[in-house]
């Protein structure tokens, strides 16, 4: 028998070919191994959770970065040790004693086989590696991960992966990710699971919602992902995650997820930026340094001039890491990447404005048409997409809207050298402090204000960027400038086609002229001023469209009942009981009264209002028939007796609920261990609205804004061949009318009504008939109203009641003075299933209809 055994470092063997093995590698436990990879796994989460802004993560990086890295190094080289031995140990480079036979002979005191070791080994290398890659895979991504459901140890047959989109905008929806990945390599069950999300602050919000939506996870299914929207109205800072099962929770702890970045500049941002991308290293990645000078000033205050001037191109990482970060002016910039764009415009609803380079807009129109569809209807609803990129593919970009016209702009609105040095003021320094909440009052303004600092002049730094040749101060003749811009109304939006196969970081005045295309009429306005709302204020128009005697005390009631009180315990009881000689009744007859004419004050004032539900609804429609382009918007004031019904809007529905104080109560702290009792529920068919939404005995309000693509115009106008008279064709299943139109010369025709699916010879008319069909129900006069006030957010609500209107209601305004070529705007039936609530009395209900015909 042959002996291998290992003495002073040779071997002993009576076959005198045998080759000396190789020195053994150190015996490491395997168990020992995936334990520190998975410690890496950890490590790295909490690096992202720390770049989200959560400062006890941040606390544990800075504590143990040194003392990890050093360890994953050392793993690192062991690893690479270990492979490198397996793989030259498999191509026979160092091989073992052999017996007899050739069979490998195993060590003295040796207890597992080669061969399983090296297995084991390979399986270590190939965990390490994919933990690893798969941690820092997501350092880039656009996805904010937060955490993990369940959390405390407890296992199901699945986890799910929570994640929030960054940036949120000044209100709509906010996009939630939710990974659900079986703990084993399937579900071993099928789960029906509900996801509920409660929305919290550290302040009192007079307005939170906490949603669910259920998802069914198929028995031998693999990973599944999923999207739930989550109602923003920016007071959101904290977001609480639990799952049930048949009604029943799965997990006794909740999971508590940060929101990304800096909350508070949410709600003073003027605009809120998209940015489409195609993911790692893209080379369309837009650098937003001089974007960011232009878009980012408000009323009050400049956006600083970028200083980095010895970095004439920034490197992808760097024009990443300077989009994800929180913007130290009054604009702010979301990252979409590829594989998680949103199939659901509501996704989009908080942005002013996408980028998308023209040929990632032509590939997403083939490989995932639903995103274009979202993003259409984006626009649709008074969004701005800016596509830019070579000729041919802004060819192949205009091809996919159809019939649409673009057109150039003037080249007058092209800012001439003096005019882009005076609009960013380079009198003054150049500010580049963040922006800093004064959480007294919620306002928003720099840091700067606090003192000591030490900013360069604007001027200074100007200088410093013509001295390098920068891009960002070059001057292009106002027609050349104005020659690689195409512009395009899109329902309520506008689009933007930019023939330059990378325009950024582009000049200060390219930007200016960009900001000038959006401005002109049509406006397209940031989303404060489209939708006419403020969150951090309130709206001063809640009043005019409030249900009138509705909520309040009926006084004259009030005042004849207290006056028979008076009368009837007072005189008339001391004669009628004087005459009678029972003067001691006095003794129960005037508590007796007095409780029976309170409770009926209390009756009285109960049953004034009614028993059921009350509805005030304004529907408007608008009109886009070149692009086949509807969009309704209501604005609709519910009263319930009870608070027992739940308001029932569709799915495709951006619901904005319409408030009369600023969204926060800076006076009381929030209630972080409890969920909000609004409660928003999410079906295959609507989203239903209940708890404080719609609470017992007080007016609620909101404003609804719903896009339609492809869908024909309702009306139709054609000119007949032998007469100057212009037939209406009534498309719809309402009747219409009154109705004025005005065709492409500039004459006036009018139409009483138009009963559905008829047509109407139309009869000449003038200006004077659009300003006589609306009426005080129709467009409630904008006059004195209360001031918004709230104990500490704000002494005075600043905004004047015209400018807190909706685009759709000043856009109203204008054509009543002056209606344009091809508009039309008349009154409609209204449409029921339009209503928030199935069965409600309607105490007023108005529907106006306009757009633009072909």
């Amino acid at each position: 028998m042959n002996q291998c055994v290992w003495r002073g470092g040779s071997v002993s063997s009576d076959e005198a070919d045998e080759e000396l093995p190789q020195k053994p590698l150190p015996r490491f436990s395997i168990r020992w191994m995936i334990g520190l990879v998975t410690v890496a796994a950890v490590f790295f989460a909490i690096c992202q959770i720390a770049v989200g802004g959560n400062r006890w993560a941040q606390v544990f990086v800075l504590l143990v970065g040194i003392a990890f890295a050093t360890v994953m190094s050392y793993a690192a080289l062991f690893l690479f040790g270990m492979a490198w031995d397996s793989f030259f140990t498999n191509r026979g480079v160092a091989r073992r004693p052999t017996g007899r036979r050739g069979q490998p002979t195993h060590l003295v005191g040796e207890t597992t086989p080669p061969e399983k070791r090296l297995n084991s080994e390979k399986i270590v290398v190939w965990l390490a590696a994919m933990l690893l890659a798969l941690s820092g895979s997501k350092s880039f991504a656009d996805v904010n991960w937060v955490g993990t459901y369940p959390t405390g140890g407890k296992m199901l047959d699945y986890t799910m992966l929570v994640g929030t989109e960054k940036q949120p905008g000044q209100g709509g929806y906010l996009n939630l990710h939710l990974q659900f990945t079986p703990t084993r390599r399937v579900f071993t069950a099928e789960h029906n699971v509900t996801v509920f999300v409660s929305s919290h602050h550290h302040y009192m919000a007079r307005l939170a919602a906490t949603t669910s939506q259920s998802f069914k996870l198929d028995q031998s299914g693999e990973i599944v992902t999923h999207q739930m929207l989550i109602p923003h109205f920016t007071a959101t800072n904290q977001l609480q995650i639990w799952v049930t099962e048949d009604g029943q929770e799965v997990s006794d702890r909740k999971l508590t997820a940060y929101l990304n970045g800096n909350q508070f500049t949410y709600v003073a941002q003027r605009w809120t930026i998209g940015i489409v991308h195609r993911g790692l290293n893209d080379p369309h990645y837009p650098d937003v340094r001089s974007l960011t000078t232009i878009f980012g000033k408000n009323e009050n205050t400049l956006a600083p001039i970028p200083e980095e001037d010895d970095k004439s191109v920034l490197t992808w990482k760097e024009k990443a890491a300077l989009v994800s970060q929180t913007q130290a002016a009054f604009v702010q910039y979301r990252s979409l990447e590829q594989p998680h764009l949103a199939e659901h415009w509501l996704a989009y609803s908080d942005l002013d404005l996408v980028i998308v380079e023209a040929s990632l807009w032509s590939e997403l129109k083939e490989s995932n048409p639903s995103v274009v569809d979202s993003l259409s209807q984006f626009v649709a609803a008074g969004g701005v997409l800016l596509l830019f990129g070579t000729d041919a593919a802004i060819l192949e970009t205009k091809a996919s809207f159809g019939s649409q016209i673009f057109e150039k702009p003037s080249g007058r609105i092209v800012p001439k050298p003096a005019d882009v040095i005076a609009r960013l003021d380079l009198s003054g320094p150049n500010d580049t402090s963040p922006l800093s909440d004064l959480q007294w009052n919620g306002s928003i303004t720099k840091q700067s204000q606090y003192g000591n600092n030490q900013f360069r002049t604007r001027k200074a730094v100007y200088d410093d960027l013509v001295k390098t040749n920068s891009e960002m101060v070059a001057i292009v003749p106002p027609e050349e400038l104005a020659d690689t811009i195409e512009t395009a109304v899109y329902g309520l939006g506008k689009i933007l086609l930019i023939h330059q196969e990378n325009p950024f970081p582009g000049s200060f005045q390219f930007w200016m002229t960009l900001e000038a295309v959006l401005l002109e009429k049509p406006l397209a306005t940031p989303w404060v001023q489209r939708h006419g709302l403020r969150y951090d204020h309130g709206n001063t128009n809640y009043w005019r469209w409030l249900i009138d005697s509705v909520g309040g005390p009926p006084v004259k009631a009030f005042l004849t009942l207290n006056t028979l009180f008076v009368l009837i315990v007072g005189p008339i009881a001391y004669l009628v009981l004087r005459k009678f000689d029972r003067m001691y009744f006095l003794y129960f007859g005037a508590p007796a009264l007095a409780v029976f004419f309170t409770s009926g004050l209390f009756v009285y004032a109960f049953f004034s209002d009614g028993l059921g539900t009350k509805l005030r609804t304004h529907q408007w429609t608008w009109v886009d028939a070149d692009n086949q382009v509807v969009v309704s918007q209501d604005r609709s004031s519910i009263y319930s007796s009870f608070g027992t019904d739940a308001l029932r809007f569709d799915r495709q529905s951006l619901v904005l609920p319409v408030l009369p104080l600023c969204v926060q109560d800076f006076s009381r702290n929030g209630n972080i261990g409890f969920p909000p009792n609004g409660r928003v529920r999410w079906t295959d068919e609507a989203q239903y609205w209940s708890g404080d939404f719609l609470p017992t005995r007080s007016q609620v309000q909101y404003q609804v804004i719903r896009p339609e693509t492809g869908t024909p115009s309702p009306l139709s106008f054609e000119r007949k061949s032998d007469a100057d008279q212009v037939l209406v064709h009534n498309r719809s299943h309402l009747a219409i009318g009154p109705l004025v139109y005005r065709d492409s010369k500039s004459r006036y025709h009018f139409v009483d009504r138009v009963a559905a699916g008829a047509s109407m010879v139309m009869q000449p008319s003038s200006q004077q008939a659009v300003g006589d069909l609306i009426s005080d129900d129709e467009l409630p006069p904008v006059g004195l109203v209360p001031n918004v006030r709230s104990n500490w957010s704000r002494a005075y609500n600043p905004n004047n009641p015209a400018d807190d209107r909706p685009m759709l209601e000043r856009r109203l305004e204008r054509w009543m003075r002056s209606l344009p070529s091809n508009g039309f705007v008349g009154l409609s039936e209204v449409d029921p299933a339009r209503f928030p609530t199935e069965s409600s009395e309607v105490s007023i209900a108005t529907h106006i209809i306009m757009g633009l015909a072909k």
